[in-house]
């Protein structure tokens, strides 16, 4: 298994650019025969977007706290 994470930088966000890419790397690593997987707080709701736009489903999921103040930043 082979983890997918993408950090788009800010002046580049809602172009399309992190489905693409999380989505290209996908095909890139089963052509690898891997099995790719994409990890993401669910707080993080954009970085949750994405796995589900580029074909993701959730399968599993771990639960932690943060504070709110920073749960808010990853959501802006």
């Amino acid at each position: 298994m082979w983890q997918i994470g993408v950090d788009v930088l800010s002046e580049y966000r809602k172009q399309g650019v992190a489905s693409a890419l999380t989505s290209t790397l996908a095909r890139e690593i089963f052509a690898r025969d891997k099995v790719p997987f994409y990890c993401s707080a669910w707080s993080n709701i954009r970085s949750v977007r994405n796995a589900v736009k580029s074909g993701f489903i959730p399968t599993w999921v771990e639960m932690t706290v943060k504070p709110e103040e920073i749960v808010d930043e990853m959501n802006i």
